[in-house]
């Protein structure tokens, strides 16, 4: 039985039976084919997580904190990224609903920015979401608020401008009646 073939000095190539000795060199081989292979994908979602989580912080702006990495340690000594999180401030601004909208609109935009958004990136953009239509109906309410507030002094300037006008046309007429 051949279990690989050996270079000769002459460079031919000769089978060589399997042995004890012999059998060391292909079982590293093979470990180091599987390896090889092992930091390849480490490395390839190394750069993945990395670069999905540059992509929350940077649309994130002022709104995003820092980074955070899992890591495994690779066959070859070395840490690899393998997955990561971004802090997100996802309180409303109090007692300023055009603020608050602004912001969700920020988180909603650094949880859809990587590529391929987690299910946990289409959660958060979800809540921003429900963020932001709270504060617009807030913003509404408020507008309202201050348009029948408006309305009631304006109103009540009519009134007052009425009721002078009435008083003016009755001390004309008592003038005209005493002329």
């Amino acid at each position: 039985m051949i279990g690989f073939l050996a270079t000769t000095s002459a460079g031919t190539y000769v089978p060589v039976r399997p042995s004890a000795t012999n059998r060391q060199p292909v079982a590293d081989a093979v470990r180091d084919d599987e390896e090889k292979e092992v930091i390849r994908s480490l490395k390839a979602r190394d750069r993945e997580v990395r670069s999905h989580e540059a992509a929350h912080s940077a649309a994130g702006g002022q709104y995003t904190g820092s980074t955070s990495y899992t890591f495994q340690r690779g066959p070859d000594g070395v840490n690899y990224a393998v997955g990561g999180e971004v802090s997100v401030d996802t309180s409303e601004v109090p007692n300023d609903p055009e603020a608050t909208i602004e912001k969700a609109q920020a988180i909603r935009a650094a949880a859809l920015a990587p590529m391929q958004p987690s299910t946990q990136d289409r959660q958060i953009a979800a809540q921003a979401l429900q963020m932001e239509a709270a504060a617009r109906r807030e913003l509404q309410q408020q507008r309202s608020e201050t348009s029948d507030q408006q309305i009631q002094r304006a109103l009540t300037g009519y009134e007052a401008i009425q009721s002078n006008n009435a008083n003016a046309q009755s001390a004309t007429r008592l003038i005209d009646y005493t002329v």
